[in-house]
């Protein structure tokens, strides 16, 4: 305790002698005191400066990512659509360029100016080192949430006015190509229907039917027969019965010989060699049939003979024009015929003086001609389209047909040149 006391009263006793104590300043002290507080000052607020700005640069790295990405992720939807509409690339570098300016206080102009009513201002990002005015972290945070929202809406509006766009672009590609279709097929009517032949189908089957224009028929003051071989005896044997049935009376003898004109149908089928010229072929059925009558007083006498031949036909036709949808052609070509039936039937009959007293006479049998019928023709036809591939066409032609010298007399030996018309049908393939 003592010990205490005596350490009390030395204290007092050294405060007693240094109170008034007065030491002299050396006079470049207070600059040696004042630098280094400065320096500490001058460290602090470097250090505060230095924080601040990195914090702000790398809310700007951010900032400039998430625009890149943002606009990477549009470039490559709007690829994917068929037409493209502004490029966003152009849209994003002006962006970049303002926000990377350091002058805070001046107004820029809007990230886009499609959908923008009017011009906004940025709000600045500081980027130099150098400021009067620091940001806190708060601030650039809500900042960039802002920015954010903005980001999204407008691109989100932008994506509204490219699709917009890129339906009206398709409409009206649509109706172009519409417009050239229509405008394609009216010149080429125009073209096929003024300046080019129609091309006729390659391949067609037709259905015909041909007649005679007229039958034929000749008068003798003898008998005649539709033999050929025995036209002179028969004639002096038919005189001889006329005269023994009428017992030395006058005869008066008559003869006709009429034949019918030939009746045809057909089959035909034509191949185009070249769009105007065409072959034809195929298989002709024609029916002969003529008739002979000797008559004299109180005696009669008849002798018909029937054919009926088939024929195969080649013709060449040849289109000479078209006007609309008519068609003039001409034909020319040649047939070989040949019998495939033939009926011979042979009449006669007596009267007698008395009723009940006379005779009569029928027979009736087979024949044939043994010789082939060629014949050439020709002619001039029109075609018509009456249905769908199927057209209506007529011919009007003339026939020579040769002699083949055969056993039996028809319309084939005795008229050499004739005249006749073919109707029909021709369904083009």
């Amino acid at each position: 305790m003592n010990h205490i006391n005596d350490n009390d009263l030395f204290k007092d006793l050294i405060k007693g002698k240094l109170a008034d104590y007065k030491g002299e300043v050396p006079f470049s002290g207070w600059e040696k005191l004042e630098g280094p507080l400065i320096a500490a000052q001058k460290t602090k607020v470097l250090r505060k400066r230095w924080i601040t700005s990195s914090v702000a640069a790398v809310a700007a790295a951010l900032i400039g990512v998430f625009f890149i990405f943002q606009n990477m992720n549009k470039e490559l939807s709007l690829q994917t659509s068929q037409h493209q509409t502004t490029p966003i690339d152009e849209q994003i570098k002006p962006t970049i360029k303002e926000q990377s300016t350091p002058d805070a206080g001046k107004t820029a102009t809007p990230l886009y100016a499609v959908n923008t009513p009017s011009p906004q201002k940025k709000y600045p990002i500081a980027s130099s080192p150098i400021e009067d005015k620091e940001t806190s972290l708060d601030d650039v945070s809500s900042d960039l949430s802002l920015k954010k929202e903005k980001s999204e809406s407008i691109t989100n509006s932008n994506i509204e006015t490219n699709d917009k766009a890129s339906e009206i672009d398709e409409r009206t590609k649509q109706q172009l190509m519409e417009d050239f279709i229509n405008e394609g097929n009216r010149s080429l009517d125009m073209s096929e229907g003024t300046k080019k032949t129609k091309r006729k189908s390659r391949h067609s089957i037709s259905l015909s039917g041909q007649s005679g224009l007229s039958s034929t028929q000749q008068t003798n003051e003898t008998p005649t027969t539709l033999r050929s071989s025995l036209s002179d005896s028969y004639s002096n044997f038919t005189m001889g019965k006329m005269e023994a049935f009428n017992e030395e009376k006058e005869i008066n003898p008559q003869s006709e010989t009429h034949h019918s004109q030939p009746v045809s149908f057909g089959v035909l089928t034509s191949f185009s060699i070249t769009p105007k010229l065409q072959i034809e072929t195929g298989l002709i059925y024609t029916y002969l049939s003529s008739e002979t009558k000797n008559r004299s007083i109180d005696y009669n006498e008849s002798e018909k003979v029937q054919f009926n031949y088939i024929g195969v036909p080649i013709n060449l036709n040849y289109t000479l024009l078209s006007i609309n949808n008519l068609d003039i052609f001409v034909t020319a070509g040649a047939m070989i015929e040949k019998d495939v039936h033939g009926r011979r039937k042979y009449y006669d009959d007596k009267k007698g003086p008395s009723i009940n007293s006379g005779y009569a006479t029928y027979k009736s049998s087979k024949i044939k001609q043994n010789n082939p019928q060629l014949s050439i023709s020709s002619g001039v036809g029109v075609t018509y389209p009456l249905y769908d591939k199927a057209k209506l066409f007529g011919k009007f032609g003339a026939r020579y047909n040769i002699d083949a010298k055969n056993e039996y007399i028809t319309y084939y030996s005795d008229e050499k040149i004739g005249l006749d018309i073919q109707l029909g049908i021709k369904f083009n393939f």
